[in-house]
């Protein structure tokens, strides 16, 4: 009996040692499992854990509720119902090979980032599911023996993005019916200057001519009448250009010329300006430039444009017997200068600031209004200021008047004065030698004004009322100048120019487009097309008579900008 038991005795610890490991490792795996689970409790994403043969044999709790069903459901096949489907993005269903745990299954390969939408029985709307299938070898095995599905919930990501794509295209049909408004905006104006501009044209033209006495003596009163009707026509021009700089500023289309301008003069200039007005009130005009200010870089038009609408608005409210006045100082510290145009006029409630600068606005905006306007001088004297790189203030008290600054970006460095410009001329010009002219235009009371004033100061007019005719006038006549409108029937002015620039004997006769185009691009590509000047109507004949006897002076002596 000993004998036979000493072999087991001496096993005895080499078994109890097996029984330790095994015990170790039982709790080493319980201790993996235990981790597993949590881990898989845990996960926001579901997982589905499937045998060899496709079985679901485990589902952890995010499965569940992605799924919407108990993970004992899952696990005993209920979504292997034909009730649940599984679609692709682009609608069409998926057959068996192609489920998520099948392809990894039959593959073998891992399957990332799926996107599949799920159709839970009585659902009428698809769950979006993104999957990745990772298979599991044991090891030496080439087929897998477990797969593990995963996946998240991407539907409400899915329907964002479905918003967005949506919303892209919203705002993209938007942007293309605010393009085709801007297009149809741009052209209504553009037809809006042309259709207005013509017949000023020709009142202000006529006017003009009546009272230059191109057509015979006339009295006091009927030149008093005549002033009127100018007036009144200079004023709804005044209006339509501010309507179309307004525009042109809104959209993007204004370029400022800088230039060193002498700010005394400039001060003299825009006084005079309103100084016709400012009489007709019995108002007192100031002007005080500080001597230490001399010049200014700034788009010279632009400035008279501002400080004109602030002076005019000055004389417009302020009563008979006050006082308007236009100050220039300077800030060397903060190197800015300062415009201040000052009035003794109505003033304005500090309430009514705010509304100031907003277009079609006016403070005394009731239907019984005692002043006239629309409302957009003071909108596009900011925007024009804006430009500038400056900012416009008011201070106000109601009944005592109003003091509103522009203050330009300004530098000791400016204090150059600038080149003296020639002075406009006083007197209608005369010839030589009569020039011959080739006058072109479609609207007939435009073209019977402009030929006889032409005549009547001792040109040769030759008229054509079409483009084609325009062509031959050049041809057989050999003109001094060609002055043409631009919107012409058949072939327009822009051909016309180009056809008598491709002649060899009319490549070099100076012309000068005379047009009611006045929108941005309209002059350049008046000059691109070979015209040598552009000018917008209306235009007077002191203005056409002068531009012509520029364009004919020698070069030397002309100074001919491009444009007047």
């Amino acid at each position: 009996m000993d004998t036979l038991s000493a072999p087991a005795a001496a096993r005895a610890p080499e078994v109890e040692r097996l029984h330790a490991r095994i015990a170790e490792l039982e709790a080493a795996l319980h201790v993996s499992e235990s981790r597993c689970d949590t881990l898989l409790s845990q996960m926001a994403q579901g997982v589905v854990i499937y045998d060899a043969t496709g079985q679901a044999i485990a589902a952890n709790p995010a499965a569940a509720r992605i799924l919407g069903m108990p993970q004992e459901a899952i696990v005993s096949g209920q979504m292997l119902d034909p009730a649940w489907a599984l679609f692709h993005e682009d609608g069409t269903r998926v057959t068996g090979e192609a489920y998520p745990m099948m392809l990894a299954l039959h593959t073998g390969h891992v399957v990332r980032d799926l996107v599949l939408g799920l159709a839970a029985p009585m659902s009428t709307t698809l769950q979006w599911l993104r999957f990745q299938i990772i298979p599991q070898f044991d090891p030496g095995a080439t087929t897998p023996t477990q797969i593990y599905v995963i996946f998240e919930d991407i539907t409400a990501q899915r329907q964002a993005e479905v918003a967005l794509v949506a919303h892209a295209e919203t705002l993209s049909h938007t942007n293309a019916e605010l393009t085709r408004a801007l297009r149809l905006k741009d052209e209504f104006l553009a037809m809006m200057s042309h259709e207005l501009r013509t017949p000023l044209n020709t009142v202000l033209g006529n006017t003009e001519a009546l009272e230059e006495e191109v057509y015979g003596p006339i009295n006091d009163q009927q030149r008093h009448l005549l002033g009127l009707v100018i007036q009144s026509g200079r004023h709804l021009l005044t209006i339509l250009n501010d309507i179309l700089d307004l525009a042109r500023i809104q959209a993007g289309h204004t370029n400022l010329e800088l230039d060193p301008i002498e700010l005394e003069p400039l001060g003299r200039r825009v006084v005079q300006f309103v100084q016709a007005a400012a009489q007709k009130k019995q108002l007192k005009l100031l002007c005080t430039v500080t001597d230490e200010v001399l010049d200014i870089h700034a788009d010279e038009r632009r400035l008279i444009q501002i400080l004109v609408n602030l002076l005019d608005n000055a004389v417009k409210f302020t009563p008979t017997g006050g006082t308007v006045g236009l100050e220039v100082t300077a800030d060397r510290e903060q190197a800015r200068i300062m415009f201040t145009v000052w009035d003794t006029g109505i003033g304005i409630a500090e309430a009514d600031y705010g509304r100031l600068f907003q277009p079609f606005t006016q403070i005394d905006g009731r239907l019984a209004r005692q002043y006239e306007g629309v409302g957009l001088g003071l909108t596009l004297v900011r925007r024009l200021v804006e430009l500038h790189g400056g900012s416009i203030s008011v201070i106000s008290t109601p009944g005592q008047g109003s003091r509103f600054t522009v203050s330009l970006p300004w530098s000791s460095e400016d204090n150059v004065v600038a080149l003296t410009t020639q002075a406009p001329l006083t007197h209608l010009p005369t010839w030589t030698q009569a020039p011959r002219v080739v006058l072109v235009d479609d609207h007939e009371p435009t073209l019977t004004l402009y030929a006889e004033m032409l005549t009547y100061q001792g040109c040769q007019v030759t008229v054509a009322r079409t483009g084609a005719e325009a062509v031959a006038h050049v041809q057989a006549t050999h003109p001094d100048v060609v002055v043409l409108d631009i919107q012409m029937p058949g072939m327009d002015g822009l051909k016309e120019i180009q056809r008598i620039r491709a002649a060899p004997n009319s490549a070099a006769v100076p012309i000068l487009a005379l047009t009611a185009l006045a929108m941005p691009g309209d002059r350049e590509r008046c000059l691109a097309a070979g015209a040598n000047v552009y000018l917008a109507k209306p235009v007077s004949l002191r203005t056409l008579l002068t531009t012509i006897q520029r364009m004919l002076a020698p070069p030397s002596a002309a100074g001919l900008a491009q444009a007047e």
